[in-house]
Order: C-alpha cells, then structure tokens, then sequence
C-alpha cells in the first residue's frame, strides 16, 4: 500500500508544479522534454548500471514501449491544447476520466472481481471528477473549429491508453527487467519523441520566432524540479501493479487520490476558493476511495 501512497503524492507534486509554472509563465514543452532528461538520470543515479540489462529488439514489450513513448509526449500536448482552448477545468477533468476504461478493460480482459460495492464507489469516483469541475478555471478560446473539439477526447484517449498498456505489460509479463529499467526508458523514448516534435514543430506551424528553440535556465529548473517526482509517480505504480492488486482498484484509487489530495493542497498552500460543489466533490471522492478499497 505505500507504493500507492507514494505514487498519488508525487504525482499531486507534478499537479502542485504545474500550478507554479502556469504563474511564472513557463514554456511548458521546454520543462517537458528537459523533464524527461532528469527522469533518465534520476534512474541511472538510482542504479548505473540500468541499460546494461536492456535487449530493446528482443523484448516483447517492445512495441508497447514505443507507443508510450508517443503517448506521453502525444498526451502532453493534447492536455496542453484543450487547457488553451477549453480551459484548466475541462482539461483536468478529462484527464482524470481514463481510470473508466482502464479499469473496465481491466475487468473485461482479465476477468478481475468487480462486486457491486466497487462499481458503486467507481461510480462516486466518476461524479467526485465531475464535481471538481470549476467553470472560473474554464477560459478557453471563444472561437472553436471542429478540431478543437477533438481535444479533450485525445487527452481521454492517451491517458486511457497509457493506463491500459501500464497494466498490459504487467499482466502479461512482457518486460522481463527491473521496474527501474522499464520506467527510465519509457521515459527516454518520450524525451527523443518530444525533441523531435520540438525540432520539426515550426514545420507544422504559421510562425517561427527565436524564442522557438531557446531554452531559458528556468524552464531548465522547472523540468529538472518536475522529472524527480515524475519518475517516482510512475516507477511506484509500476511497483504497485506488481504487488497484484486489481488494475480496477489501482486506477481508480490512485486517480481519485490525487485529485482529492490536489484539492486539499490547492486549499491549504494555493489558497484556492473551493465552492460548495467542490468541496462536496471532495467529499464523495473520499467516498468512493473507500468503498473501492472495501471491496477489493
């Protein structure tokens, strides 16, 4: 159980950093891809000898590896596109959505027990999200084409995907190396994705300015501060997934845990103004965290 605590608070640390940065006007990209630098070398302080164990070619994880690789930098911008378009609100509640399929496909693939008593409380969890729904936080672009509208499904989709092919791999043990190994080079394949699409990005875009490619020391700081809590987040899912725990009670619980504890943070250190159907949202996220952990 306390990979599960340790994964929910270092991903509410990203959700904090985040905060932060959209404050001090900060290049988003830029800290990505120099976060997933740090989240290499966070895992090769950890244990230096981390690649010497890797056969890319013969695992037969490969193919899901690379398509994480994509969908962390993919996922990256769709949240980064509908929080322009559509607002912080609209996109942190699609984001938190994904436990939904991960965790009917967890139950539909690998016939996983699912009583009454934890659809009950995955249903709280999915209205706890609804609840959290600000619309003062929700100042997108007036002015929408039909592509727009695409984006908060892509930023559903990707973080679907990612949590489903998280629980494939471990299911099905298709990595035969250490956690550590895994979680360092899903992230060292989204740092080459994420430096090619900031390299070719001008090509797909009307305007090209010098600030394209500079990287200022701050965005260095603030993806070295969010690569250390980035890779722990995933290297202790990964560590809890291991321990056999239902992906139907994983996804859930550790979705609705940080956004409940993300709200208690907001409220406490961000001074944050939570209305009555926040709070009430806080309430029954509470809720349905224990009636999942009641009914595993």
């Amino acid at each position: 159980m306390i990979f599960l605590e340790l994964s929910i608070l270092f991903s509410t640390i990203i959700v904090s950093l985040f905060k932060v940065y959209s404050r001090h006007e900060i290049n988003l990209l830029h800290a990505i891809i120099v976060n997933y630098i740090t989240c290499v070398c966070v895992g090769l302080v950890m244990d230096p000898g981390i690649f010497e164990e890797f056969d890319f070619r013969g695992s037969e994880a490969k193919w899901c590896i690379l398509f994480l690789g994509i969908l962390f930098i993919t996922g990256f911008n769709a949240v980064a596109l509908t929080v322009k378009h559509f607002g912080m609100s609209i996109a942190a509640v699609f984001q938190k959505l994904p436990f939904v399929a991960s965790g009917i496909f967890a139950v539909i693939a690998f016939r996983e027990a699912s009583g009454w008593l934890r659809w009950i409380g995955i249903s709280l969890c999915i209205l706890a999200v609804i609840l959290s729904y600000k619309p003062s936080d929700s100042q997108g672009t007036s002015d929408h084409r039909w592509w727009h509208w695409m984006l908060p499904i892509l930023t559903f989709g990707t973080g679907a995907s990612i949590e489903i092919l998280f629980l494939w791999i471990n299911r099905q043990q298709l990595w035969s190396g250490s956690q550590l190994g895994l979680t360092a080079l899903i992230f060292g394949l989204g740092g080459v994705f994420g430096l090619i699409f900031w390299l070719t990005r001008p090509l797909f875009t009307a305007r090209t300015t010098h600030s394209t490619y500079r990287i200022q020391g701050k965005e260095i700081l603030a993806g070295i501060l969010l690569g250390i809590p980035n890779f722990y987040s995933i290297y202790f899912l990964f560590l809890l997934l291991d321990t056999g725990w239902d992906g139907s009670f994983i996804f859930p619980v550790n979705n609705i845990g940080i956004l409940f504890l993300s709200g208690i943070v907001g409220l406490l250190i961000f001074r944050e103004r939570l209305g009555r159907k926040n709070q009430l949202g806080l309430a029954v996220a509470l809720i349905g965290m224990i009636l999942v952990f009641l009914s595993t």
